[in-house]
């Protein structure tokens, strides 16, 4: 348990990355939580490369269940969120990310990690979506599907260049 787990993945939302539908099962490395914490303690760095990786967490929603996001946003980072109502983050143009996203500041000792299928309807409204998490919350990183045979691969890093504000203020929207 302290190095990894396997574990099911349990909904649709993090489609086509993990699969729930082809009863996927993945590694789960809790020894990475470890590895890449520790050079956040205090005076450390925080590991800029875990940006665009899938994480298992304790879900902040409900009690003894856990999700599985990717991190868009690492602390110090600003977030371009779609507003309510507005079109799925794939679907806005770069005109529209003005008029229909927000910014959001990623604080210390959290992270800013989304669903992968951000059309994917929350089965209810303690399904945990995206948003901000803290540190503590992070049991591991999901490395690799390792069942069913034909879909075994490792998971890939993905991260939007157009989402993420690495550190610093807040950008300018008025320019």
């Amino acid at each position: 348990d302290y190095v990894g787990t396997v574990e099911p993945v349990r909904d649709e939302s993090m489609a086509p990355s993990l699969r729930a539908e082809c009863s996927e099962y993945v590694w789960v490395d809790k020894f990475w939580c470890n590895r890449r914490w520790v050079a956040a303690a205090p005076g450390g760095q925080l590991d800029r490369s875990l940006r665009g990786q899938i994480v298992y967490a304790k879900s902040p929603l409900v009690a003894d269940e856990y999700v599985m996001k990717r991190v868009v946003g690492l602390p110090g980072d600003w977030v371009s969120v779609p507003r309510p109502g507005s079109s799925s983050s794939t679907e806005l143009e770069d005109g529209d990310w003005e008029t229909k996203s927000k910014r959001v500041h990623v604080g210390q000792g959290q992270l800013w990690v989304e669903s992968d299928n951000r059309d994917h309807a929350a089965s209810s409204d303690a399904e945990f979506v995206s948003g901000l998490i803290p540190f503590g919350l992070v049991q591991g990183q999901v490395t690799r599907v390792i069942w069913p045979p034909g879909r075994m691969d490792r998971v890939r890093d993905k991260v939007d260049l157009m989402r993420s504000f690495p550190m610093g203020p807040e950008p300018d929207s008025s320019a």
